[in-house]
């Protein structure tokens, strides 16, 4: 959340700007000016969901400068801060559409209600742009369906192709969603063995993808191919790039896999017999994954007998897939390859599936979800890969992790609102919110109403 504070009193605007970062806002996250001539400035270099702004400026007082500011930032919500409890501003405020009028000195308890009131209009404006996106997105991949060119994105679209390199990681799309925290806009969209990630930059954080994808690189490139796709907003553009992305995808085992592939990168031309390896491989990994001892011992039978003719036909192929065998199953591409595959089935079939001690997992979550916890921290301190986790997860508990672990945090959140006089950024901190405005959206999002709503309707 992007916040500007606009007052010609320096104590006032520190002050303020304290009460924000109590409740957890970034310090880069807040901008503050002193004069009305700054803030129109401001709004028209950078994009604020809430403005509190002082009536009595120099160069242009408040009113005056929220009625110029409005038609350059139409989505900030207006706050006018006085010290005079004066109708005839009161008045002109109203006109103005300003969300509310503020007498000084400030209290901290009227930021929360209203980071409660922006967050909650910030959330529903973000949840009608999500559903139009995904109405957007259904559509690329509907067959017959309208005419390409004559879709429009209303915002950017930067696509992601996820492969999974081995047989254990399981590719999640809510697993991926989570990284890009409020950043950006994920949407997940499964094609069989694939998944693709649609990312949306906000207004809030312009350069969102920029900063994402190298952390993502790193975190998910050592098990998973992933492949770039040429941002667009028009779909004329999809046909040609979802053709090179899935090309890429099918012969990564030959030309390179568990890497990433920048969109200027297109896919080599290969013949019908190294297509052929292509589906084998792709074949063994579904087998492996889906504990199919007889389709993986098939795949395996035929990647042995076919590589002598690949290494031959083209060395630097050859050497991909035995780079990709010994990432993906252990294989030693320097021993006989039919016993290790033949070994590697029998422990499949002794081993179908893992024990995922479910009962535990639950005790620590009970125990311990007011700390800052994760997926993939939870998954590590129990020996899993975090797609494995996620998916047996969700099969046991009937809920994604998030959402379980939310309704553990949220639960103890009302008994602290009802019981105690804790304020909302102490109750947030209580049950393992890093910040207030990120407790509030969770609390909104399970409950339907703040959490200052829920204090004031159940006294």
């Amino acid at each position: 959340m992007k916040i500007l504070i606009a007052d010609d009193e320096s104590l006032v605007r520190q002050s303020i700007r304290l009460f924000w970062l109590e409740l957890g806002i970034q310090p880069e996250d807040i901008t503050e000016v002193s004069n009305g001539m700054s803030l129109i400035e401001a709004l028209k270099n950078h994009y604020f969901d809430l403005a509190l702004v002082d009536i009595q400026m120099p160069y242009r007082n408040g009113l005056d400068a929220i009625r110029e500011a409005q038609d350059i930032s139409p989505d900030t919500l207006f706050y006018i801060l006085t010290g005079f409890d004066d109708f005839s501003y009161a008045r002109e405020a109203v006109r103005l559409q300003v969300k509310d009028y503020l007498l000084k000195p400030i209290r901290r308890t009227e930021l929360e209600e209203i980071l409660e009131e922006v967050i909650s209009h910030v959330e529903q404006k973000k949840a009608r742009l999500i559903r139009e996106l995904k109405l957007c997105i259904a559509s690329l991949f509907s067959d017959g369906g309208p005419d390409l060119s004559s879709i429009t994105f209303p915002i950017l679209c930067h696509p992601l192709l996820i492969t999974s390199d081995q047989p254990e990681t399981v590719l999640s799309g809510t697993l991926f969603s989570e990284e890009a925290d409020d950043h950006m806009i994920v949407i997940p969209y499964r094609r069989t063995d694939q998944l693709f990630l649609f990312l949306f930059e906000t207004p809030e954080y312009p350069n969102g993808y920029v900063e994402f994808l190298p952390g993502f690189i790193k975190r998910y490139g050592n098990t998973h191919t992933i492949i770039e796709g040429k941002p667009f907003s028009n779909s004329s553009l999809w046909s040609s790039e979802y053709a090179r992305m899935t090309s890429l995808a099918s012969c990564r085992f030959l030309f390179g896999s568990s890497r990433f592939y920048k969109n200027t990168i297109t896919a080599p031309e290969l013949s019908a017999f190294s297509k052929g390896i292509c589906v084998q491989c792709q074949d063994g990994l579904n087998a492996y994954s889906n504990g199919d001892y007889a389709g993986f011992s098939l795949a395996a039978e035929a990647l042995v007998k076919e590589l002598p003719r690949l290494g031959t036909e083209s060395p630097a192929n050859a050497a991909h897939l035995l780079s990709f065998l010994e990432h993906a199953y252990g294989i030693d591409p320097g021993a006989e390859l039919s016993g290790q595959f033949s070994r590697l089935a029998s422990t499949m079939m002794r081993n179908t599936s893992k024990d995922f001690r479910y009962d535990e997992i639950l005790k620590y979550l009970e125990q311990h979800y007011q700390e800052d916890l994760s997926l993939s921290s939870v998954a590590e301190r129990f020996s899993l890969s975090p797609g494995y986790f996620s998916t047996i997860f969700k099969k046991k508990a009937g809920h994604n992790f998030v959402h379980y672990l939310t309704s553990l945090r949220i639960r103890e959140a009302k008994r602290l609102l009802l019981e105690t006089q804790m304020t909302i950024s102490e109750v947030a901190l209580a049950v393992g919110y890093s910040s207030a405005s990120f407790f509030i959206r969770s609390f909104k999002k399970t409950e339907g109403i703040s959490p200052s709503e829920y204090r004031k309707g159940k006294k």
